[in-house]
């Protein structure tokens, strides 16, 4: 991860993720992401292929946007240093949902790549904050099926003084009649974007056999009805879509998160009737209709609205505190130190300027630095407890980032 105050200009987040370190973010100690091999792990896409890009989201930094780029067809990983100019844009993609702990994302590999060409996709994940967090990695792949190079034209024939013979050539037509290579299948899954692909059995779309097989539960025939399913084909919808948390048979980057909050929680425990159970002792969420699960974080998927909410949309309309509330404080760290606002009980930020936040994290603002904050400037460099130290272990092109 780097932090760009100026995330919006590229000038600035070039100077602070220079060339030749753009695998490991500009980080001198995850320097092993940039280091030239042909070892790298390659996972195969198609020319032309949509697949789905699946990153882990176990502490979700929202609102963020993704850009994401493809090295050009000249780049060779294996002797030279990633950089800014040996990338072409692929996709940019806006502030995404978590869906059941995952972002999903729908890419489009270029059509014009060469059978067996070796291509790095490389991801920037911007969070759009003060403090201007964003996340940079890499993922190596050969692509398939793409076009093979123009053979070169025969040289013309040179004249002749003798008598050339032409012989009319013979055309035949073969008119040949096709049918669906792919057969079998269940209607009992969301259409896929593009009506021509297949949705797996584990929710993902796509065009090859991995995707329409007799598991299929969506393919371009269930477009129509059928008179032979009972079940009942569901529509579109646009406001969720279907997923899973298997592992999709694509190439997906997937990159882990977490963000421990160490901090003094009081619990009102409210009388509330509400079609989503769970409790109103959160923060509201920015969109009213989004609930916060019982780690802090919004959404509106079943992973967020469930019996252990903090705060649903019920909660808005809910009684005054004054007649149905009981308060109940629980301290869940015995150190309590005065720092300038708010208590000494989570781990310094590694800025020692930031602040950390209630809910685990640092910046300079006053959704930083605040009467609920968990560690502030004054409180030193010492964390309070192990509990909430950080790591963070990023594999390339295994694509996985723990932190």
């Amino acid at each position: 991860a780097a932090n760009v105050i100026d995330f919006n200009n590229q000038q600035a987040v070039e100077a602070m993720v220079p060339d030749g370190h753009l695998c490991s973010g500009g980080d001198s100690r995850k320097a092993g992401m940039d280091i030239l091999s042909t070892d790298w792990k390659r996972d195969t896409l198609a020319a032309g292929e949509t697949f789905t890009y699946r990153f882990r989201a176990t502490a979700p930094h929202n609102p963020s946007f993704w850009k994401f780029y493809i090295s050009k067809p000249s780049y060779d990983a294996a002797s030279s240093p990633l950089s800014w100019s040996d990338l072409e844009p692929l996709a940019d993609v806006g502030n995404v949902p978590v869906q059941d702990g995952y972002y999903y994302m729908d890419l489009q590999m270029p059509s014009d790549r060469p059978d067996g060409s070796l291509a790095t996709i490389f991801t920037r994940w911007q969070r759009d904050d003060a403090a201007g967090e964003g996340f940079y990695m890499c993922s190596d792949v050969v692509i398939t099926g793409g076009s093979s190079p123009s053979p070169s034209p025969s040289p013309s024939p040179s004249p002749s003084s003798t008598t050339t013979t032409t012989t009319p050539a013979t055309t035949t037509s073969t008119t040949t009649t096709t049918t669906s290579s792919f057969e079998g299948g269940e209607c009992t899954g969301d259409p896929c974007a593009n009506t021509s692909f297949c949705r797996s059995k584990w929710g993902f779309c796509g065009s090859s056999s991995d995707y329409c097989n007799a598991e299929s539960i969506w393919t371009p025939a269930c477009t129509f009805p059928s008179t032979t399913t009972t079940t009942p084909v569901p529509t579109t919808s646009t406001t969720t879509s279907s997923t899973t948390s298997e592992v999709d048979t694509t190439t997906t980057t997937t990159t882990t998160t977490t963000s421990p909050v160490t901090s003094t929680t009081a619990i009102t425990t409210t009388t509330t009737t509400s079609d989503v159970e769970g409790e109103c002792v959160g923060e509201p969420c920015a969109d009213p209709s989004f609930c916060r699960s019982k780690w802090g974080f919004c959404g509106a998927s079943s992973a967020y609205c469930n019996a252990e909410s903090t705060w649903t949309p019920a909660c808005a309309s809910s009684p005054s505190p004054s007649s149905t509330t009981s308060t109940t404080t629980t301290t869940t760290s015995t150190t309590a130190v005065s720092g300038g606002g708010g208590q000494c009980v989570g781990e310094p930020c590694a800025d020692s300027s930031f602040c950390r936040s209630k809910w685990g994290f640092c910046g300079a603002s006053s959704a930083y630095c605040n009467a609920e904050s968990i560690w502030t400037p004054s409180c030193g460099t010492s964390p309070a407890s192990s509990e909430g130290s950080l790591r963070r272990r990023l594999l390339r092109g295994g694509s996985v980032l723990e932190k």
